[in-house]
C-alpha cells in the first residue's frame, strides 16, 4: 500500500503538478518556461517524499539504506517510463498580432482570439513542451472546422510575407476542407521550450465560437496528446 501511494503521488505530480507549474510561469512571464533547476528540485522532492513514506511504514532505522534505495529504484523507473513513453505533454496558446504591417505581437499567451467575420487574420501559435523530457522528431497537427481557409501568407497582411517561423508544411492547402496544417519538427524541443507556428486564415462569415484542435506526437512516445483553442467570430 505505501508503494502504491507513492506511485500515485508521483503520477499526479508528473501529470498535473509539474505541467501546471510550468504553464503558470509561462503565462505570468510571457517567456519560455525552461527551468531545469526547478525540475531537479521536483525530482529531489519526490525522492524525499518516497523515502519518508517507505521509512515510516517499514521497520528500518533512519540510517538504513533500504528505504532510500527502494525509493530511487521506483522513482527512476517511473521517470524513465513517463518521460520516454508517455504521450507528449504540451501547452498551446495564441500570441495576438498587434500590427499586421510589421508583424509585432503581444507576448501574452491566450487560449482564444476574437475577430470580425469574413476577415483575413494572422495566427501566431506557440506549442510549449511542458513535460519532463525533451521531444525528438515530433509532429504538430492543427485542425480547423470546415468554415476556415488557411494560407501561408496574404497580401492583405503585409508582414506575412517575411515574418519569422512562417509555416511551410501544410498537409492540405486552403482549397481542401476541413483545413489541416501539419508541422514536422526535426529538432529537439527542450522542456519549457516553444515551437512557433505562423500562418494566415480567413474567418467564417457566420458568427460563433469555433474550436481549433491540436495534436502532438513524438518519436518513441505511445499515442498522441490532444488540446484545443478557440476563435470567436463576431
Amino acid at each position: 500500500m505505501p508503494v502504491l501511494v507513492f506511485v500515485l503521488a508521483v503520477f499526479v505530480l508528473l501529470n498535473w503538478g509539474w505541467p501546471w507549474r510550468l504553464k503558470f510561469k509561462i503565462r505570468r512571464t510571457g517567456k519560455s518556461g525552461e527551468t531545469p533547476r526547478e525540475l531537479i528540485f521536483w525530482v529531489g522532492l519526490l525522492i524525499t517524499l518516497g523515502w519518508l513514506v517507505l521509512y515510516k511504514t517499514s521497520e528500518a532505522s533512519l540510517l538504513e539504506a533500504e528505504p532510500a534505495v527502494t525509493t530511487l529504484v521506483i522513482l527512476g523507473a517511473l521517470l524513465l517510463g513517463y518521460g520516454r513513453f508517455y504521450p507528449p505533454v504540451f501547452f498551446p496558446a495564441y500570441q495576438r498580432v498587434t500590427d499586421i504591417q510589421d508583424g509585432h505581437f503581444d507576448i501574452a499567451k491566450l487560449e482564444a482570439l476574437s475577430y470580425p467575420k469574413g476577415t483575413m487574420i494572422p495566427v501566431f501559435l506557440v506549442v510549449y513542451n511542458v513535460g519532463i523530457a525533451p521531444w525528438g522528431n515530433y509532429r504538430i497537427t492543427v485542425e480547423f472546422p470546415e468554415q476556415f481557409l488557411i494560407y501561408r501568407e496574404s497580401p492583405e497582411i503585409p508582414a506575412s510575407k517575411g515574418w519569422l517561423w512562417k509555416t511551410q508544411q501544410f498537409a492540405q492547402f486552403s482549397e481542401y476542407r476541413p483545413a489541416l496544417l501539419q508541422v514536422q519538427g526535426q529538432n529537439t524541443l527542450a522542456v519549457g521550450e516553444p515551437h512557433a507556428i505562423r500562418f494566415v486564415t480567413r474567418t467564417p462569415i457566420e458568427t460563433g465560437t469555433y474550436t481549433i484542435g491540436l495534436r502532438v506526437v513524438a518519436d518513441g512516445r505511445l499515442g498522441e496528446a490532444k488540446r484545443s483553442l478557440r476563435i470567436q467570430v463576431t
